[in-house]
């Protein structure tokens, strides 16, 4: 959903999570449910492409620009 997606967009242009709550209507549980679900969508993807696709390092630099700070620790 939109919200979603300007969450994580506003997050890979690395605003602050605190920041990114204030911004954000959703709830701080689901801003990191949903970045890490996207950043899980992206690493399933490395499994079908090919060694050779330009694909690869755009989406693992992707993961490294959204799996950070907050979104990386486990409770």
């Amino acid at each position: 959903n939109f919200r979603s997606a300007g969450s994580i967009y506003l997050w890979s242009q690395g605003l602050d999570f605190g920041d990114l709550c204030e911004l954000s209507s959703l709830d701080e549980g689901d801003i990191i449910r949903n970045i890490r679900q996207t950043v899980e969508m992206m690493r399933e993807m490395l499994k079908y492409l090919k060694p050779e696709d330009p694909l690869v390092e755009k989406v693992k630099e992707g993961i490294e620009i959204l799996y950070r700070d907050l979104v990386v620790v486990r409770i």
